[in-house]
Parts: C-alpha cells; structure tokens; sequence
C-alpha cells in the first residue's frame, strides 16, 4: 500500500527496469541463465524468470512478443517427459512452468489433466500452481479447487535443495485466486504473516516475493471494502489514535524507549500490528563469527613494484592492496554463496579488466575465476557470488584495492552467507586502519 504515493513514473521505470534485467538473462533458445550474459540454462531459474516477465507486461512495462515467444517454446519443450518425472522438485518447477504457460496464452490443458489424474505424484506446491494453471486457463474452477482440497497423500520425500519454501504463500495466492471469498482467507493471512522472521519478512528474498504476491492477490479480494479500523496505541503515558481506511491502509507511529514502557492495542476491527524494537550500540571492534562450520578470514598484504606482496600494516596513498578472502564450507554441494567485502573508507576496488587501474605487476585476482559465478567490483565493496560448490573445503577469493585518502577508517566484516538461507552466515574480525 506504502507504492500508492509513489509517482507512476517512478512505478513503471522500476518495473521496466526490472524486465530489462531479465532480459539480459535470456538465451536465444527462450530460457534463462542466472546472471546477465550467462551461457547456460538453469532449469529453475527460467519459470521464476518468466513468471517476472508475465508480472511485468501486465503491468505495463515493454517486452518484446519475440521474447516471450521464445520463453513459451522453451518451457514447452521442457515439460517433456512430465509424466514419468519421480521428483519433486522438478515436478514443482514443471508446475510453475505450467502457470506461466497458461499465463502466456499457451495453456498445455494435456498436461493439466495429466497431473490431476496422478495427483498422488504432484507435491504441495505443485498442486498450487497447478490450480493456478487450470484458473488462469479458464478452466472449471470447481476442478482447480479440487486440486488444492485434495486429501490424495503426497509421500515421496521433499528433494529441493532450498531450506525454506513458500508453503504458506503459495496456499494463500492459491485460495485468494480461486477462492477470494473464503472465509478462511484470513486465517491464512495470519498464519503467513506469523510466518516472518524477528525483522519482519520471510528470510530470503525467493520467500519475500512470493509472499508479497500472495497478499497481493488477497489485498484484490478486499479492494471493496469501505469500512474503517480505529485503532488505539497506548505507551503507559500517551494514547494514539490511528485510523485505517481505504485510503491510507498503513499507519506507523514512533516511541522512545524507557524504562517502564507497556504498549497496549486495541482495535474494533481486524488489522495486523506490528512492533519492532531497535537500538544502536556504540561502535566497537567486532570479532570474527562461524556458524556450524562456515567461517570467513580476510588478509590485506601491499603489492611492491616487483609484485610480490608483504603483510599491510600502515597504508599510505597509492598503494596497491590485495585481499584475500580465506572461506571455509562445512559441506559437500553448496549452493548459491555470495561473498562481500566492505572497504573501509580510504580505499576504493582495483578493476583489472580496465587498462588504465590494471597493475603492470599485480597478482591475480578472482574476477575471471572458473569458480566465481558472477562478481561486482563496487566503489564500497567487492561482492563474489558461487552458484555451487561441490565439495567442502577451504576456499580463498582475492581482489584487489588502492588506498586513495590519507586518514583513519573501519574495515567492517567481511560476510559469507547462503543467498537463499541468509541466516546461515559468517563473519571476520573488522579492522582499523590509519593512513599516511
């Protein structure tokens, strides 16, 4: 609801913004790798990207017909061999393919029956999409609700290499398509919104927008009411009134904490509320963090005129700096790592791939490594990014820096973390440096 301020110009060159990013994903043969200018099709990826294509162009943003034509063929011809599949994983991913389709113009109504006449195979959340497939086709909406009610047991074994999973969204975005006027609607808004975390989403971002597109779809079954919420919040000293409405569905209001404080809410009608609580320590040292065997040690070495390198103590203006990024996996078939380092003030990223900052005698560096994915070399930061990882080990990631102002700054924490279990991360020390 917050968007509704925002100018439609800035919505609409958002959205197409976006697409333009997806865009540079697809291969000429229709699907998507996962980074732009990418050679290889990630099966997975290219439903998820798709859908964001579909989203885009019903909202207005320009996609090329050629393009979605080619994602359609694509995801036609992955869905192959649908009917001996025995994974779940890749049974979801088909299902969504068969959203997307439907969603294209290009229902596969073969494969929809198909699937609801071996239900027993299709996992929870592919009978969702499934459901939704069937909706968007027009199809009898008893039958697609059939598919979501249906008490048929699903026991094979959940293979999906994600740790967290739309379950919740996904059974939301499905009754409120089918089914908006269901009572129980709102008791699956209150189950997926019990669902966040202590910050208030839903742990990754392939949770987050999921979610945000189920509350969507039920915020559309609930775009005729013209009632209003009168809320009371209390701090123990003062009382503020709130009302929602139509207009202004969203409120926030600020209190300082103290010793003694009690908030209290009340309300005459349903409305989510939310507290959050926030402080801010002093800024102090911090010392390395591993979790569960994940752990992230960084090196700063001056690189002399010969090439060679030696331990960085003091700085001074113009040096050539390497950084190494020591990190150690736990476990065999990692996926998805991102690796980020913040550079204290004083230095800025060394992009080699430039003539005019490349090195006459600077070690390599990483960029280019058949192990890094994708990589970004930031004013602020350099950020490494490891689609898979097959076996467990120690693992070091360099690049390199210049210290281009004389003065003191913090080199906060260098992070590795799980893109997509992003509360499974690691930390190194920070450090203080002092340039001449």
């Amino acid at each position: 609801p917050r968007f509704a301020n925002l100018p439609e110009e800035k919505v609409k060159a958002a959205i197409q913004a976006g697409a333009d990013r997806l865009l540079s994903m697809q291969l000429p043969t229709g699907g998507f790798a996962y980074w732009p200018g990418g050679r290889d099709r990630v099966d997975w990826a290219t439903s998820y990207a798709g859908l964001g294509l579909v989203l885009a162009k019903e909202a207005g943003a320009s996609i090329p017909d050629s393009s979605l034509e080619l994602l359609g063929n694509d995801l036609i011809a992955s869905l192959r061999g649908l009917s001996s599949n025995k994974s779940p994983y890749e049974m979801e991913i088909a299902t969504r393919g068969l959203w997307v389709l439907a969603r294209l113009g290009k229902p596969q109504t073969a494969y929809h029956n198909t699937l609801r006449d071996r239900l027993e195979t299709v996992p929870p959340r592919g009978r969702c999409f499934l459901a939704l497939a069937m909706a968007a086709n027009g199809e009898d909406k008893a039958a697609a609700l059939a598919v979501l009610e249906s008490n048929k047991p699903f026991k094979a074994k959940d293979d999906s290499w994600m740790p967290w999973n739309p379950d919740e969204a996904l059974n939301l975005l499905a009754f409120a398509t089918l089914a908006p006027q269901d009572p129980e609607l709102g008791k699956a808004v209150d189950k997926l919104m019990r669902d966040r975390n202590p910050y208030g989403e839903w742990r990754t971002t392939w949770m987050n927008g999921w979610s945000l597109l189920a509350l969507s779809a039920y915020a559309k079954t609930e775009a005729g009411r013209d009632d209003t919420v009168a809320i009371n919040l209390g701090n123990g000293q003062e009382t503020t009134s709130i009302q929602l409405s139509k207009e202004t569905p969203v409120a926030s209001r600020s209190f300082k904490t103290g010793a003694g404080l009690r908030l209290s809410v009340k309300s005459d009608g349903i409305a989510m509320v939310r507290a959050t609580i926030a402080s801010k320590p002093a800024v102090a040292p911090l010392q390395p963090i591993a979790r569960n065997g994940l752990e992230i040690t960084r090196f700063h070495e001056r690189v002399k005129p010969d090439g060679t390198t030696e331990p960085l103590e003091k700085p001074a203006v113009g040096d050539l700096i390497k950084v190494s990024l020591r990190v150690t996996l736990p476990k065999d078939d990692s996926r998805y790592l991102v690796i980020e380092d913040p550079l204290p003030a004083i230095f800025e990223t060394v992009n080699s791939d430039f003539a005019s900052q490349k090195a006459a005698n600077g070690p390599a560096t990483s960029e280019h490594d058949w192990q890094i994915s994708h990589s970004e070399l930031r004013s602020d930061r350099a950020v490494f990014y490891l689609d898979r990882v097959w076996r467990s080990g120690t693992y070091t990631v360099t690049y390199l820096a210049r210290c281009t102002v004389a003065g003191e700054a913090t080199a906060p924490p260098a992070k590795v973390e799980w893109m997509y279990d992003p509360e499974n991360f690691a930390l190194s020390a920070s450090r203080l440096f002092h340039s001449k």
